[in-house]
């Protein structure tokens, strides 16, 4: 809840691989709506699949904060490559936003 439109931005704080960096195609992202429609303007959103970077790309543009619009999702795209070591993977995912 609040009173301003905002932009939403994503990236990574490393991979998620061993053995792939980040901005590949085994670790995306992209924005859908959910039950409340036009929550965001979707043609300057990211709403195919997007590789996840160590910078900040900018996801959602102009989030609406009218209660009843004012919701999106981020799809998560995990595929572990075939020369992956096995073990714990873990990256953090920071999602920021800012006045519109």
């Amino acid at each position: 809840n609040g009173n301003i439109i905002v932009n939403v931005s994503i990236y990574a704080n490393e991979s998620l691989w061993e053995s792939q960096p980040l901005n590949t195609s085994f670790f995306m992202f992209k924005v859908d709506n959910t039950t409340e429609k036009i929550s965001f303007n979707s043609t300057a959103s990211k709403t195919d699949w997007f590789n996840i970077t160590s910078y900040s790309i900018g996801i959602i543009n102009h989030l609406n904060f009218t209660d009843a619009t004012d919701t999106a999702e981020i799809d998560l795209y995990v595929s572990v490559p075939t020369d992956e070591i096995a073990g714990t993977k873990s990256c953090t995912l920071v999602i920021e936003s800012e006045a519109s």
